[in-house]
């Protein structure tokens, strides 16, 4: 009986071990695939034969660029918006959608920042595990956030992008 519970119990492990997790992949893709269409009628948009609604601009500028009024592609592939040198709360930028945090950053602003909040690495570097004898453990170089791995999104001492209830930790947003 005992050597039957220990092979249940290594077989259901083993299992658990050979799984790959894919934290937010669908969403990201989804998110992706909607910027990639963005970009293409701004493309459009900005030809001089562009005949595109005014509010259709005004829509493709707040999706990408999160302001009604264009802005350059380059400066995304670059750097990182000023504004995410001193990032806000977490919870507030990422969570909430509130009029008193629209001076800022908010969900839904534009794709990049709904990419930010949603591929950026939380607490400890959540939801990647920070033990090194767990991460052997579940297999960590199977384990991805956005379709990138641990070592790919985070810097060796970063703690990650998360808020707490007295306060915030508003660091670690810098590309590796």
């Amino acid at each position: 009986m005992m050597k039957l519970w220990i092979v249940a119990l290594v077989m259901s492990f083993g299992g658990l071990c050979a799984t790959a997790a894919k934290f937010n992949a669908e969403e990201h893709d989804a998110l992706c695939n909607v910027l990639v269409a963005a970009v293409e009628l701004w493309d459009i948009e900005e030809s001089p034969e562009s005949e595109l609604p005014s509010a259709l601009k005004t829509a493709i500028n707040q999706a990408i660029f999160g302001k009604e009024k264009g802005g350059n592609l380059e400066d995304l592939y670059e750097a990182l918006p000023d504004v995410y040198e001193h990032p806000g709360d977490r919870e507030q930028w990422c969570g909430k959608c509130s009029p008193r945090y629209q001076r800022g950053p908010y969900p839904g602003k534009s794709i990049p920042h709904d990419l930010m909040c949603l591929c950026t690495p939380g607490k400890e570097g959540t939801p990647f595990p920070r033990s090194s004898s767990w991460s052997r453990l579940l297999g960590w170089k199977r384990i991805t956030l956005c379709g990138q791995r641990r070592w790919e999104l985070i810097e060796e001492g970063h703690v990650g992008w998360y808020s707490l209830t007295y306060g915030s930790a508003m660091c670690d947003l810098r590309k590796p």
